[in-house]
Parts: structure tokens; C-alpha cells; sequence
């Protein structure tokens, strides 16, 4: 009797997948191009940081402790070095 009812379950849940495969289909196309979009904006944002602390540290050094490098005489000559 116990098999009997697992196997109604088992038969009732693989109605159900192939009643709703369209639903479940989209969902998993909207759910895979939603974490590709993510992923690109997620690459466009790993961008801003590196250039901010290229910008300061070209500030702090050729501003306000005037380091230049021998090669450059440029007060820009660290950014270039970066």
C-alpha cells in the first residue's frame, strides 16, 4: 500500500512537470539571463575602483609628496609608471 501511494506521488509530480514545462522553462531562461546580465554589469563594475586608486595615488605622489621618476620628468610621470 505504501508503494502503491509513493508511486501516485511519484507519477503525480511528473504530471505536473510536464503539465507546467513551459512556466519552468521560461523561468529558467529568465533565471540564466538575469545572472548573465548580472555577470556583465558585474565586470563594468570592477572598473571604477582600480581607476579611482590610480587617481589618487597619482594625486598623493606627484602632488603632495612631488615624487618623479628619473626616466619622466613629468609631474604625471607615476601615472604612466601605474
Amino acid at each position: 500500500m505504501v508503494l502503491q501511494s509513493q508511486f501516485l506521488a511519484a507519477a503525480w509530480m511528473l504530471a505536473a512537470l510536464l503539465r507546467y514545462r513551459g512556466s519552468i522553462t521560461a523561468e529558467l531562461f529568465r533565471q540564466t539571463h538575469a545572472t548573465c546580465r548580472a555577470l556583465v554589469l558585474g565586470a563594468f563594475s570592477m572598473l571604477p575602483n582600480p581607476l579611482a586608486r590610480i587617481l589618487i595615488y597619482t594625486i598623493v605622489f606627484s602632488q603632495l609628496m612631488e615624487t618623479r621618476l628619473l626616466a619622466l620628468n613629468s609631474p604625471f610621470g607615476y601615472a604612466v609608471y601605474m
